[in-house]
């Protein structure tokens, strides 16, 4: 895979509230040229890992899909990505639980 989300992608994801219509309303050049030619499925993906995130923080994934879901973030995120995308979430229990078994299994990963 390749890294295709980075950090200046999600904030500016995040300001639209995920609405890409918003973005292509306002139309800021600088905004849609982050995104390039791909910014229906870039836009596509984020949702997608954003929303596997909050399965995942509500415990509703297994931990082999969990593990799925953490790979593919890793892959498609620049660091910058992967860090905005995992730890700036609230720290509620779930995602301090969540946080704790990311960082484990990145760990392991890396061993």
């Amino acid at each position: 895979m390749t890294t295709i989300i980075n950090a200046d992608r999600i904030k500016i994801y995040r300001h639209y509230g995920g609405d890409i219509d918003g973005i292509l309303k306002i139309n800021k050049k600088a905004e849609l040229e982050k995104f390039g030619s791909d910014l229906d499925s870039i836009w596509s993906k984020i949702t997608s890992i954003l929303q596997d995130m909050g399965l995942v923080e509500k415990g509703l994934t297994s931990k082999e899909n969990t593990e799925k879901i953490l790979i593919e973030i890793k892959a498609l995120c620049d660091n910058a990505a992967y860090e905005e995308t995992i730890f700036s979430r609230p720290n509620t229990k779930s995602t301090i639980f969540l946080k704790a078994g990311i960082i484990r299994f990145m760990s392991k990963q890396e061993s």
